[in-house]
């Protein structure tokens, strides 16, 4: 009996143990295909001409971004966020604090839509901030037939 129970605890252990390598080669996997995913984001340029109204209204929603900072307007500001964006809350939660304790001045520099697609385009911008230029990535998709900001990085000094 007790030879038993040891052979069943042996094998027990030994399935574990290979239920958790078969897991960790899918996190590899997952994680492989998010990089070729990336990768191949970065590498992709404009994928359709951009019309100039399109092109303006974006450039239109970057400004009223920078503008709501400046003038210090709350809910201007979270107004141009999609409804769709991912971590609203949390993006909210730290604009709160941002525009609390906060006094910028934000100018843009530089302005690029670098793909666009119909209803999603990502634009870089150079802008410079006091005395530090930075460079900022900006998803932005349509909803409703109007451009609204999904997702906002800072991507970069200079």
């Amino acid at each position: 009996m007790k030879r038993m129970l040891k052979i069943l605890g042996t094998v027990g252990i030994i399935s574990l143990q290979l239920c958790g390598c078969s897991s960790q080669e899918k996190v590899q996997d997952t994680m492989k295909k998010e990089e070729t995913v990336y990768k191949e984001e970065k590498n992709k340029k404009v994928t359709k001409p951009i019309p100039e109204k399109e092109e303006q209204a974006i450039k239109k929603i970057i400004d009223s971004y920078i503008q709501t900072i400046n003038e210090k307007n709350f809910d201007g500001h979270m107004a141009l966020f999609s409804t769709k964006s991912l971590g609203l809350e949390d993006t909210k939660a730290q604009k709160v604090a941002e525009f609390k304790n906060k006094n910028k001045t934000i100018s843009l520099l530089e302005f690029h839509v670098e793909n666009f697609d119909g209803e999603y385009a990502v634009v870089r911008t150079k802008e410079k901030e006091e005395s530090v230029q930075k460079k900022v990535r900006y998803t932005v998709g349509k909803e409703n037939d109007v451009w609204k900001i999904e997702d906002v990085r800072v991507i970069g000094e200079g």
